[in-house]
């Protein structure tokens, strides 16, 4: 054999070898079946290659090159026991069958491991092995016809890798997941949840589009929108939408799900499938749906016991000044003083129903947001001198002593001074009803920063802590152990919040605790 070229040259490659000293003999005496078939490989443009003689020689063509790798040219008319060594015991059996026994042979994608760039490759091919005669009709030797499929054999492996990886993903996914191939959307991944979703099983689901494994969400849009995000290559995102699922028994169910369909593109950019993944939130909707429908009950019971109470304060309002004027009349007529002891006692408690019934209506106006402020600079130091003068008797009744700290110079505040003084007697009160007897109260005006300030401090009952974040809230006070032997509805210190937020300030409470006191602070914002 003369020096290597790559190039493929059919007549430099046949005068390259010493017929005379093979089997063949010289070319001129070949016979013309040989030179026909190597005429009819060395045209074709498929890969193919003849083994001819006794001695098997390896005939191919410039299709064949990639095959042969670094074996061309040097494996041209060779035995082909010295040009596939590695293989010839695979290939030997096959050959000689063919050759010597005239059998036809077809095979699809079998290995070999070939070492055609001077290391072992593992490759594939789908080839056929058929008889040929030379010019006497004996059988001389063998035409191949090959494709290589090692690179389709590869990516398929590899994608049957990826699809196990994508299986085991989507199994550890927290919601059913499913991937689509193809325009008709064939599925061809689902996990456990999906399965669960649906009522069908992996067999049943893969290989089959999405359309004929569930018929019944074709009228629902889920296919139409499938479709869309396949053309438009956009992708959608349900929040909460219902589906109708067909069952075994050939009922539906219908779910809510929240779900996101993905476009899938290929190495080129172009839709190859869709990632569907989402949740089952039935449960979790149905939930919120019976606790909105509970808070809107509680809503409209809140509203009817607010009306009620509206009404049950105009209503016990009514009778209570004609109950009052007849006492008055009474004490001027009768003077027997049992009767006047009587009187007194009818005077005492009327006073006391019509200061509840008043808080009643106050708070079911303000409530509905009915209150109007009649607002002018006011002096909290002469509001607090008033409410301190108007419950000085209260507070004598049982003993305490009232020290009043008014401010050096006057703090004006733009507000009602009917309400105002109502917040301050309404926490005063509360300070001489829960201090006992024989108690110590402390009222301070001052300036704080750009804001007035009243304190009240007492060194009564205190305030247990638990009871000190919803103290304002209507109705509390009828928590408190001690609240009944003091009485009151528990909406005083309600109002009182009301009627400072209203004049755009704000109160707070601080208290150590049971026994030890407690400290009520107003802030208001000082007049311009």
């Amino acid at each position: 054999m003369n020096g290597p070229t790559t190039a493929f040259d059919p007549i430099a490659l046949l005068e390259a070898v010493d017929w005379r000293s093979t089997p063949l003999g010289a070319r001129s005496q070949w016979p013309a079946t040989l030179k026909s078939l190597l005429a009819l490989i060395l045209r074709s443009h498929r890969p193919q290659y003849l083994v001819w003689g006794p001695d098997r020689r390896f005939f191919y063509n410039a299709a064949f090159l990639p095959v042969m790798g670094i074996k061309h040219p040097q494996g041209f008319g060779q035995p082909m026991s010295e040009v596939w060594p590695e293989v010839w015991h695979e290939i030997e059996p096959l050959v000689s069958s063919s050759i010597d026994e005239g059998a036809s042979h077809f095979f699809e994608d079998r290995p070999f491991v070939l070492q055609r760039h001077g290391h072992d490759e593992q490759t594939y091919f789908s080839f056929s092995y058929t008889p040929v005669e030379d010019d006497e009709g004996r059988i001389a030797g063998l035409m191949c016809v090959l494709n290589e499929r090692t690179d389709a054999i590869e990516a398929e492996t590899r994608q049957r890798a990826q699809m196990r990886r994508m299986q085991e993903l989507l199994q550890q996914a927290p919601g059913f997941a499913c991937v689509t191939y193809g325009p008709t959307h064939v599925i061809t991944i689902v996990n456990d949840a999906y399965e669960r979703l649906v009522g069908q099983s992996r067999d049943a689901l893969i290989g089959r589009p999405v359309a004929e494994a569930l018929p019944e969400v074709i009228d629902q849009g889920y296919v139409t929108l499938l479709d869309h995000v396949f053309r438009y290559r956009e992708p959608f995102v349900g929040r909460s939408l219902p589906v109708r699922l067909a069952r075994p028994d050939a009922t539906t169910e219908e779910r809510i799900l929240d779900f996101v369909y993905q476009p899938i593109l290929d190495g080129n950019g172009s839709m190859d499938g869709i990632f569907i993944q989402g949740s089952d939130v039935t449960a979790r909707v149905r939930a919120e749906t019976e606790l909105r429908r509970s808070e809107q009950a509680l809503r409209d019971a809140n509203a009817n016991k607010d009306r009620f109470l509206a009404v049950l304060g105009h209503e016990l309002r009514n009778p209570l000044a004609p109950i009052h004027t007849a006492t008055e009349l009474l004490r001027h007529l009768v003077r027997d003083p049992r009767a006047t002891q009587c009187i007194d006692v009818i005077a005492r408690q009327t006073r006391h129903m019509t200061a509840l019934v008043e808080d009643l209506v106050d708070m079911a106006r303000i409530t509905n947001n009915l209150i109007a402020l009649d607002r002018r600079p006011v002096d909290l130091n002469a509001i607090v001198e008033g409410a301190v003068e108007q419950l000085r008797p209260s507070a004598a009744a049982r003993d305490h002593a009232v020290v009043t700290h008014l401010a050096d110079r006057d703090v004006v505040v733009d507000g009602d001074g009917v309400r105002l003084t109502q917040v301050v007697t309404n926490l005063l009160s509360n300070a001489i009803r829960y201090t006992p007897v024989g108690g110590s109260i402390r009222i301070t005006v001052s300036r704080d920063n750009a804001r007035a300030r009243i304190d009240i401090e007492d060194n009564g009952e205190g305030i247990a802590p638990e009871l000190l974040p919803e103290l304002f809230e209507p109705f509390v006070q009828a928590h408190r152990a001690t609240d009944r032997e003091h009485g009151g509805l528990g909406i005083g210190l309600t109002l009182v919040k009301r009627l400072v937020e209203a004049h755009g300030g704000e109160v707070e409470v601080a208290s150590e605790g049971l026994g030890r006191g407690s400290r009520f602070t107003v802030r208001l914002p000082l007049a311009s």
